[in-house]
């Protein structure tokens, strides 16, 4: 499991340098610190920093899972899949490795320049890779089920403002509520230090809900046949 774990993770990550996003990921953090250091003082950033990185990767994010699983689909490489030793849970975990890398290098610059190395950024990263791995297997779901773009933009785009819900919830301070178990909520309450049940758990159950969702959408496109 390890060795094609392995070798499928090396030739996404090769993918995405040949999509040069790898390349244009942290030349967009340094963008953003930039900004931040520009505009806001350090006690801002420190909030600011949290909601741009949740309102940007919530904007952006199942996108490009969603563009890379299709570019798969126009090279035949998803129909190919069932000529090979890889097992739909070691694919999708392979895409999520793959991106939350690809967000990572996005991250860290943006965290590390705007608020500075020693201002508890790695406390961003738990809240950040459970948000990365849950649009990563959000956006497979959604292009493995809906195939067409007219089927594709409703879903997206409903998902897309519903994902914005809990940064108007924390910036209104809605308060207690059922909004606080949306997709969403529990990686920005984990990004801002909430280390709470209804946000640690919120943010897991919704990465193995998108993780299933995907898996059985992968299993529906019969690239495995019927396992």
């Amino acid at each position: 499991m390890i060795r094609r774990l392995k070798t499928q993770l090396r030739l996404d990550l090769r993918l995405l340098l040949r999509l040069r996003l790898l390349v244009l990921a942290p030349l967009l953090g340094v963008l953003v610190a930039l900004l931040l250091r520009g505009f806001l003082p350090l006690e801002q950033r420190a909030l600011a920093l949290p909601l741009g990185l949740a309102s940007i990767l919530g904007a952006l994010g199942f996108f490009i899972s969603a563009g890379l699983v299709w570019l798969e689909q126009a090279d035949g490489a998803l129909a190919s899949l069932r000529l090979t030793p890889l097992r739909p849970s070691e694919y999708l975990l392979s895409k999520g490795l793959s991106q939350g890398a690809l967000y990572l290098a996005f991250v860290l610059p943006a965290a590390l320049l705007s608020l500075g190395p020693r201002s508890g950024v790695l406390a961003l990263l738990p809240g950040l890779l459970a948000y990365t791995a849950f649009l990563t297997f959000l956006g497979q779901y959604l292009a493995l089920s809906r195939p067409q773009l007219a089927q594709f933009f409703g879903p997206a785009l409903f998902t897309l403002a519903l994902l914005q819900l809990p940064l108007l919830g924390l910036l209104g301070r809605w308060g207690e509520g059922p909004w606080l178990w949306l997709p969403g909520f529990g990686p920005l309450g984990w990004m801002l230090g909430l280390w709470q049940p209804v946000t640690i758990g919120g943010a897991l159950a919704w990465v193995v809900l998108a993780f299933w969702a995907a898996r059985r959408a992968l299993l529906r496109q019969n690239c495995w046949g019927r396992l």
